[in-house]
């Protein structure tokens, strides 16, 4: 195997005897990958020399502790993740073009060597669940290349550089469970609590040319933020476009939000203390998640509002307060036609207590699946696509919910499915309703997934059924006996026009059983 240029090892039981060193000179000289599940040595032999090696991965290692190895030039890869043992990766300059380092749940991993200022190239540095981590390179305004950074689960770091603000190429940027209190800030930040730990990564970049312009992603989950924990200049981070704040203890967010004018999905789940939101939600914004954020009764209001042109998907499990404070009926059909109106071409969602089907939906079941028998021209260029409701009980804390339509009789074979995963903290059972606008364009088949149906599809199809089932997350478990009710409407151009139903007020409460 003197021209083996890919190697893969897994699973292969070999024990390193004291006094013993793993022999690998048999190794091809010409080796580009090596992958080595449960490495079984304390490092790489010294004599380690594969000038053309680019990927090496050696996961799930108990032995490996260190690296001491000769320079490889042409490296651009190490994932040595889950290596429990290891304490620290010294002397990066034997690695000059690395771009990706992956030292994901390297529980012992004490501290980051100073040298991988030196990585001029990196562009991926995952840290995830370090939880033995307490220290960072003072500086890492070099790495002008730096990209990805996911600090998430670094329980006991105790600084973050004082020039974070420096990297312009970060777009994802993950420090998520990094809780702040009883933290400090680098010594620039006056030695003030972590209460302002969004100044590292603002506050020293809008003042001048420097900044997180290209920032998309960032996570600032579980991070213990209060209401003051963010600057005036939040709004600046003008490329963000995903914003996960969820179980943080604030109970609003400042109106400078308004200014992620970029801002497109928004999780503020689990944020037990949030009272109210409105004019500081992005105007573009299309998703936003507030699953178990018990306290919010002042958000649906804003969306009612008729200056108010804001489409997106909201997912409110377990928001009981929220849903007691008006029929959700009429918030469906604002937020529906406002979403049609605005991104007919997306998907919308929409989840909320309660337990009647909208009275818009002209087809209802009391079953887990209805069918449809279907106009001759059903399938015609004014046919947007449909819209499909739901009644169920929260099966576990840890559950999904699916759609599947079937045809019958269509002689294609064809069917569809859309799965929504969810995870709530909805501690006792609770009737939801779901609601799910599926455009035209991305009703595909299981068989054909990235084809969209056709005319002909449409011309053979007389008759469609829509089942629909919860499952747990494990994917092992599927049921219908949580589906309370369904309904169906084949949403046409002329129905946006025409929604102007007669609302009821038949919701029955509580949703609790």
């Amino acid at each position: 195997m003197k021209k083996l240029r890919l190697l893969i090892i897994r699973n292969l039981a070999l024990e390193m005897r004291d006094g013993h060193s793993l022999n690998i000179e048999y190794l091809s000289k010409e080796l580009r990958f090596l992958q080595w599940h449960k490495f079984p040595a304390e490092y790489l032999p010294s004599d380690f020399q594969r000038g053309g090696l680019v990927v090496l991965k050696l996961w799930w290692s108990k032995s490996l502790r260190n690296n001491p190895i000769k320079p490889l030039n042409s490296l651009k890869t190490i994932d040595i993740s889950h290596s429990t043992n290891l304490r620290k990766f010294e002397d990066f300059g034997v690695v000059p073009n690395l771009e990706r380092l992956i030292l994901e749940g390297c529980v012992n991993l004490v501290e980051i060597d100073q040298s991988i200022t030196l990585l001029k190239r990196l562009t991926i540095l995952n840290l995830k669940c370090c939880i033995g981590l307490q220290n960072l390179p003072t500086s890492m305004g070099s790495l002008k290349s730096l990209k990805v950074l996911n600090l998430e689960g670094c329980v006991s770091l105790t600084n973050l550089p004082e020039d974070l603000g420096l990297l312009n190429s970060l777009e994802k940027l993950n420090l998520g469970g990094i809780s702040i209190e009883g933290r400090y800030l680098p010594s620039w930040s006056g030695g003030r609590q972590c209460n302002n730990l969004m100044n590292t990564i603002v506050g020293k970049g809008f003042s001048s040319s420097a900044g997180f312009f290209s920032l998309k992603r960032l996570v600032l989950s579980s991070c213990g933020l209060g209401n003051e924990a963010f600057p005036e200049n939040f709004g600046c981070l003008v490329s963000l476009r995903h914003l996960n704040l969820s179980n943080n203890d604030f109970s609003r967010l400042p109106v400078s939000f308004n200014k992620l004018s970029k801002l497109h999905t928004m999780n503020l789940g689990y944020c037990r203390n949030l009272e109210l939101l409105g004019p500081e939600l992005p105007p573009d914004l299309r998703w936003i998640g507030l699953s178990c954020s018990v306290s919010l009764d002042g958000f649906l209001d804003a969306l009612m509002n008729d200056q108010c042109n804001m489409a997106c998907s909201v997912i409110c499990e377990g928001c009981l307060k929220l849903a007691t404070r008006q029929s959700s009926e009429r918030t469906t059909f604002t937020l529906l036609k406002r979403y049609l109106q605005k991104r007919p071409r997306y998907v919308f969602n929409f989840v909320l207590p309660g337990n009647e089907i909208p009275s818009w939906f002209t087809r209802k079941s009391f079953k887990p699946s209805i069918t449809l028998q279907l106009d001759p021209n059903w399938f015609n260029s004014k046919w947007m696509g449909f819209t499909v409701c739901s009644c169920f009980r929260t099966p576990s804390p840890s559950f999904g919910y699916a759609v599947k339509i079937e045809e019958l009789n269509c002689g294609l074979g064809r069917r569809c499915t859309y799965e929504k995963k969810v995870v709530s903290a909805v501690d006792f059972p609770m009737d939801h309703l779901w609601i799910m606008y599926w455009p035209r364009r991305l009703i595909t088949s299981d068989i054909l997934p990235n084809i969209p149906v056709d005319q002909e599809w449409g011309n053979n199809c007389s008759r469609l059924t829509f089942s629909f089932k919860t499952y747990d997350l494990d994917g092992k478990t599927h049921t219908d006996k949580y589906i309370r009710s369904c309904g169906v409407h084949l949403v046409y151009k002329q129905d946006i026009e025409d929604m102007n139903p007669v609302f009821s007020d038949g919701i029955e409460y509580p949703f609790e059983g």
